[in-house]
């Protein structure tokens, strides 16, 4: 186990939460919404933007695509 500074917390990207303090995956969720609207982005913007795994990064590539889908599916009837 990785030995942490006790101020790790305040060093985190603005915009991030503290931990434990929120769900990470919603609020990951949310900037998504934010950066990309319901533009599709791609896996290599994923990693890029949120230093998450490939596997990662096609796993919320296609979560955001079902997401879009369902809400355009909402709208159209």
């Amino acid at each position: 186990m990785s030995q942490q500074p006790a101020d790790h917390h305040h060093n985190r990207e603005p915009g991030w939460p503290a931990w434990g303090r929120q769900n990470l995956t919603l609020t990951a969720a949310l900037r998504m919404v934010r950066m990309y609207g319901d533009r599709i982005p791609s896996v290599a913007q994923l990693r890029a933007d949120f230093g998450v795994s490939r596997a990662t990064a096609f796993r919320w590539r296609a979560a955001f695509r079902d997401a879009i889908e369902q809400n355009e599916a909402v709208h159209a009837g």
